[in-house]
């Protein structure tokens, strides 16, 4: 018989209750999570790095809407010369 104060799930064994406090632990640590990350997304809206891009609706949320301050790829030409040392 089960009595009011105990756990209705005790009764389906150790895996169920574990397995249930493991999904309400991730869903905690998930909330918390996305708590965390609002200002970062915020940042992310407030610039506009790619205004110009089809799904600019989607895009301002991440991290390339922050823009860049220089050119990204840069490449100098060393020459063919074998004879060349560094």
């Amino acid at each position: 018989m089960v009595e009011e104060n105990e756990d209705p799930f005790n009764s389906l064994g150790f895996g169920v209750v574990a397995y249930l406090r493991m999904v309400k632990n991730l869903m905690i640590m998930f909330l918390l999570f996305s708590l965390l990350i609002i200002p970062a997304i915020y940042l992310f809206v407030t610039n506009d790095g790619l205004t110009g891009l089809n799904n600019y609706s989607k895009a301002q949320f991440s991290l390339g809407n922050i823009g860049f301050s220089r050119d990204v790829c840069k490449s100098v030409y060393l020459g063919l010369n074998k004879n060349q040392s560094f």
